[in-house]
């Protein structure tokens, strides 16, 4: 995410990058702020997925373009997924994930 976030600009340029993990036995929330370029993520997974699936079974997980692969195993993963841009100019990605019903279904 940090590359790409970072794309095109000098390789001087600091790369400023946070990470909050908010976590309980049944809930994951995981945000990471950069201040880099902000983009469409729904459409960005959206065209992704196309150009996995267009001529690959995506059976395995080198099908998935190396630019973007973390945006698709997110999405697969979590529950929601988002990117906000907030008014100092930082971008964050939240990813959560419930595991409510995954721990009612683990056996003691």
């Amino acid at each position: 995410m940090v590359s790409y976030a970072h794309e095109g600009l000098s390789e001087e340029t600091p790369v400023d990058i946070e990470l909050a993990i908010n976590a309980t036995e049944k809930f994951l929330e995981l945000k990471i702020w950069d201040y880099g370029e902000p983009f469409d993520l729904l459409a960005e997974i959206d065209r992704l997925s196309r150009e996995a699936h267009k001529n690959k079974d995506f059976e395995n997980i080198d099908d998935i373009p190396t630019g973007g692969r973390g945006l698709i195993i997110a999405k697969t993963i979590a529950d929601n997924i988002r990117y906000e841009t907030s008014s100092d100019g930082r971008n964050c990605f939240v990813m959560t994930k419930s595991f409510a019903n995954f721990t009612q279904n683990i056996p003691n």
